[in-house]
Formats: C-alpha cells, sequence, structure tokens
C-alpha cells in the first residue's frame, strides 16, 4: 500500500516499536509514567514486560509492566484449565470443537503465554451442536448467560455464539458461527480444514496458520472502539509462523470468502507498526482487489486512527461492493433498531419497553452518552 492507510500517533508508534523490542522505545516507557494507562489499555504491559527482561532494561515502570505480565500468567491458567475441562467434556459426548483466538495460539506463535492477554475463551462448534454442547455443559457445572426468549432467538437468528461461565467463572463463548460480515461457507470450510490439535483430546483441532490470520484481521474491526494495538500484533506474531504456502493461501481464501477489505486494512496497519514483509504482500495483494466502493471506504478511513475507524464504513463499502456476508444489507438498519434481544441485553429490565428501546437509539446518535 503506497500511502498509510490511517493516521498514526506518534505514541502508539512508540508502543509498537517497544512491543517489537526496539531498546530505545523500551528503555523510554521504562522511565516514566506517563504512558502507563495507554500501555494497559493496549494490552501490551505482559508484553513489555517481557521485552525489558530480554533486554536487560530497567526502570520505575518494568515492576508495573511484570505485576501485569504475572496476573496474566494465572488468568492464563485459568483459561487454560476451563478450555481442557470443556474439551474433556466434548471428548465424551463425540462433538469437535475449536480454540479460537488466543487459546488457540500455541508456543510456536506465542513463545511466552502469557504475553497474550486474554480474558475470556472463545470456542468454535458446529451449529448443529450447540444445543448438546449447553446442555452437556450446564450438567458439569457451567452456567447459561442466555436468560430470556428473546435473547435466545437473537442468538439463533442474528447472533454467532452462546455465552457461558465455567464453574470457575471463565467467561466462555461457544461459536457456531462468525461475525454478521462473514459468510456462512467461511465458518463451515474453515472448520473442515482445522488439524487435529494434539494434546487437547481426541475432537480438539487447531486452526492452520492462514485461516488463524482471517480470523484475527476480520476480528480487529469487531471490536469496539477504541481498539487496543495487541490485535494487530497477533498478525506480527502470526505473520513470523508463515511459510509462502501459508501466506498464498491467506488472500486465495480471503479472495474466495470476500474478507479482501478487512485483510488488506489489517494488515496494512500491522506492517506500518513492524514491517514485516509477508504481511505487506498481504495487504498489497488484497488492496489490489479493491471494487469501487471499497477504494473509497479506505480513502474515508485514512482520516481515523485503526483504534477508532468505523466498521460501519467498512461494512458499507464491503456491502456496495457485493462481497458475501451472513447479515448483507440488513446490518445497516440492525445499526438504529436493534434486536429485541440486544434492547434486553444492553438495557436495565426496570425501565419500560419504549424506555428502552429510544435509549439505544439515542446511544447510536450520540445524543446521549453509554
Amino acid at each position: 500500500m503506497t500511502k498509510p492507510c490511517f493516521t498514526f500517533d506518534p505514541i502508539s508508534r512508540l508502543l509498537a516499536a517497544a512491543l517489537a523490542g526496539e531498546p530505545d522505545a523500551v528503555q523510554t516507557l521504562a522511565d516514566t509514567p506517563d504512558h502507563r494507562a495507554l500501555i494497559v489499555s493496549n494490552r501490551i504491559a505482559p508484553g513489555l514486560a517481557i521485552r525489558a527482561s530480554e533486554l536487560g532494561i530497567t526502570g520505575p515502570e518494568v515492576e508495573t509492566w511484570t505485576t501485569h505480565m504475572r496476573s496474566a500468567a494465572v488468568q492464563r491458567l485459568c483459561l487454560e484449565n476451563a478450555r481442557n475441562q470443556l474439551g474433556a467434556i466434548f471428548s465424551e459426548i463425540g462433538i469437535p470443537w475449536i480454540p479460537l483466538k488466543g487459546v488457540g495460539f500455541d508456543n510456536s506463535i506465542y513463545p511466552r503465554p502469557e504475553e497474550r492477554l486474554s480474558t475470556d475463551i472463545d470456542i468454535m462448534i458446529r451449529p448443529e451442536d450447540v444445543e448438546k454442547a449447553v446442555d452437556a455443559l450446564v450438567a458439569q457445572g457451567w452456567r447459561d448467560l442466555i436468560k430470556s426468549e428473546n435473547q435466545r432467538r437473537f442468538v439463533f437468528d442474528e447472533g454467532y455464539n452462546w455465552k457461558a461461565s465455567s464453574p470457575d467463572g471463565v467467561f466462555t463463548e461457544l461459536h457456531f458461527r462468525l461475525w454478521g460480515g462473514v459468510s456462512e461457507s467461511f465458518a463451515s470450510t474453515m472448520f473442515e480444514r482445522a488439524e487435529p490439535f494434539t494434546g487437547l483430546g481426541p475432537g480438539a483441532r487447531r486452526l492452520t496458520t492462514a485461516d488463524a490470520y482471517l480470523i484475527a484481521a476480520v476480528h480487529a474491526w469487531q471490536t469496539p472502539s477504541p481498539r487496543y494495538l495487541a490485535l494487530w500484533w497477533d498478525l506480527q506474531r502470526l505473520a513470523h509462523t508463515m511459510d509462502h504456502e501459508s501466506e498464498r493461501e491467506t488472500t486465495a481464501r480471503a479472495t474466495e470468502y470476500g474478507l479482501q477489505l478487512f485483510v488488506a486494512l489489517s494488515s496494512a496497519v500491522a506492517y506500518e507498526y513492524w514491517n514485516h514483509p509477508a504481511v505487506k504482500r498481504i495487504a498489497d495483494a488484497n488492496q489490489g482487489m479493491f471494487g469501487l466502493s471499497e477504494r473509497i471506504a479506505s480513502r474515508v478511513l485514512r482520516a481515523s486512527s485503526p483504534g477508532a475507524a468505523s466498521l460501519g464504513v467498512i461494512t458499507l463499502g464491503r456491502l456496495a461492493a457485493g462481497r458475501p456476508s451472513r447479515t448483507g444489507w440488513r446490518a445497516i438498519p440492525r445499526q438504529l433498531w436493534p434486536h429485541p434481544g440486544v434492547v434486553e441485553l444492553k438495557t436495565p429490565e426496570s425501565w419500560s419497553w419504549p424506555r428502552r428501546r429510544l435509549t439505544l437509539i439515542a446511544r447510536k446518535l450520540h445524543l446521549m452518552r453509554d
């Protein structure tokens, strides 16, 4: 991509350089508390602690980073324990499953797993296994977090995951399809391509590198603003494990499933921060397949930062270009008039229904704060 795809401020570049282990950047951040809040909100404190240790860098902020790293390590153990419990239950009843995102990355991607800060576990199962999976988990002490018929209808009509909590309180999302901007076929074929995940039981599967990259690239834009730097660090880490075949497959599958705009923009952000050549090739190849509306959308987004860029602009650009998606044009009016299950989830039960509905409209129009 010949021009920066977004506006990048100097502080975000400093954070990115430090995360990559640039000694001067790490030392600058280690010497002052000025950027402490940004480091935490961008989910990079554990990574900075690891870089400082590797480089032998000291400073008043290093102990704060180390504290966050220790907390992340404990959290990681809790997540892996819940993942393993879930895997044992699914293996017993014959449900194949795929750990997604953080709990799906192995040591080849993150040699120090605690660097990849995660707060929940995301698991992919087949649509036909959802009811069986939920029943089995509830029987083993997991808590079903779907509390009403409206919320249940939303999950199956328009949503993509079933929310539950482990006996130890680990928040869990059982994905049976992907986000509304992704076609149904990508989720199903991704499942078919997944390989055995050794060590997690007979039903566990691992995404191919190409599919993991696509999931990370799309997920970045589904995350509400302000988005955090660690979202694009996943792409950088995945790129380090890619061979030429995985790189080729990434672009081929982005083309097959109409994900070019998602993948090009995410890859361009990661390249702007860390300059990995494979990431640049993926960004350029996908940008070269933009339709007119996607080119317009990418130009509109240049005035935004990656953390604040509008998913709506991306969605409109893709829809106008005829890219496949599960929700299609329905995604536009749903921004202003969400499903009743969403209204229930995001407003107090004690309010009248008109007040709950009008409150969400006012928030979307920025007439009131969340």
